[in-house]
């Protein structure tokens, strides 16, 4: 679950970022919350859990240092760790989850992936970020939001591996029996404290 955070995270110095991991697998121990606080220094993308044509891509986009999100987001997520993270908005929380998610999923998994985000915009703009950073994997990404037809969307899921979406479109796809979450492994709730603000709690 990643939520937004008022205080400023700067990416260029030294600072502190609070995160929440919940142990996962055997280290789970009643869902229990342990809070981490690290210490960021200057990094490269070279001392992360990425492949190292990962980080070539993002050198191509000149994205050379993780901020201190993406310092601590992209080993959790990579060893299967359940996450709670806030970050302000700009911060790069995205690529924190989207990188070591691209790395896990391949193209024969069928949908492995479900990304819930409160607005058509912010999943618009998450998908483009899968879709930009898993180049040479060939995996099928999905936006899937309202106020488009929904039949386009329908025949891109038969060939996806990740979904980014929005509430309201995921559940008229699943009721129409469209949708199967049945393979999804992986989960990522994006500004989850803005959609429960907008009364997505029910759903």
């Amino acid at each position: 679950v990643f939520e937004r955070k008022s205080q400023e995270c700067s990416a260029s110095s030294c600072g502190s970022q609070k995160l929440q991991p919940i142990g996962a697998g055997p280290t789970r121990s009643n869902n229990t919350t342990v809070n981490l606080t690290t210490t960021h220094c200057m990094l490269s993308f070279d001392s992360l859990p990425l492949h190292k044509s990962t980080v070539a891509l993002l050198s191509k986009h000149a994205i050379t240092v993780p901020t201190p999100i993406q310092q601590d987001l992209v080993p959790l997520v990579a060893d299967g760790r359940d996450v709670v993270a806030q970050s302000e908005t700009g911060s790069g929380k995205t690529l924190g989850f989207a990188l070591p998610l691209i790395e896990k999923i391949n193209r024969r998994d069928g949908i492995a992936a479900l990304v819930l985000a409160p607005t058509r915009e912010l999943a618009l703009q998450i998908a483009q970020e899968f879709m930009k950073f898993s180049h040479g994997k060939h995996l099928g990404i999905t936006p899937v939001y309202g106020g488009v037809s929904i039949n386009k969307q329908i025949e891109m899921l038969q060939q996806t591996n990740i979904i980014v979406g929005t509430p309201g479109r995921l559940l008229d796809l699943i009721q129409r029996g469209e949708l199967s979450l049945g393979t999804v492994r992986h989960l990522v709730f994006d500004e989850a404290d803005r959609m429960l603000d907008m009364g997505f709690l029910p759903d």
